[in-house]
Order: structure tokens, then sequence, then C-alpha cells
């Protein structure tokens, strides 16, 4: 998951899959709190959050991590564009949550 560790875990961002369904395209694009130093810090001993991410193509052998600002990149017919918002920063130290909610958190992918 994208939420900083802590006592109470930092927010999700989301996950989002875009096809290109039809021809070629132009993509022109930006994305907020890629860079580390601009994620969402966490509080009182709790982790950041981890930066937003946009990948081209991603799970096959054409996957591409891209910058945060892309201009004029060419897509094709197929092509998928993912995009993972940041997440948010934890509070307190994560050694103080509740083992019930740490569990919750492994087994629904948000650690």
């Amino acid at each position: 998951g994208s939420g900083g560790k802590g006592r109470f875990r930092g927010g999700l961002g989301i996950l989002r899959d875009y096809q290109l369904l039809t021809g070629g395209g132009i993509l022109t694009g930006y994305c907020q709190q890629t860079r580390p130093d601009t994620v969402p810090w966490g509080l009182e001993g709790g982790e950041d959050g981890k930066p937003a991410v946009m990948v081209h193509n991603p799970g096959t052998d054409r996957e591409k991590n891209l910058k945060s600002k892309m201009v004029g990149m060419t897509l094709e017919r197929g092509d998928v564009l993912r995009l993972v918002g940041a997440g948010g920063g934890g509070w307190g130290d994560p050694a103080t949550r509740d083992a019930v909610l740490t569990d919750r958190d492994r087994v629904e992918g948000y650690a």
C-alpha cells in the first residue's frame, strides 16, 4: 500500500489504469508528489507515504516508469497507462498499531 505505516496508517492513494482503445495518441501528462521530498510526511513517529508514480504498460516486457511531466510521448492502441496516487503519512509509532489492524493491512495488501 501507499500509506505510511503508523499507529494510524496513512491514507491510500488510488490506482487507476487507462488503456488506449483506438489508434495511436500523444500523451501529455503531469503527476504531482512523485519526488521523495514532496510526499506526505509522517507525524509523531509515523512513516512517510509513498510517492505517486506513472507507469507505461505495467507488468509487460515494455514496462517503463515515467517522469512526473510527460510531453509528446507516443502511445499505441492497447497501451496502458497506470497512475498511482501518493499515500498519506502515518501517525504515531508503527509498533503501537493494533495487531488486528496490522494483520488486516497485510491480508488486504495495504502493508
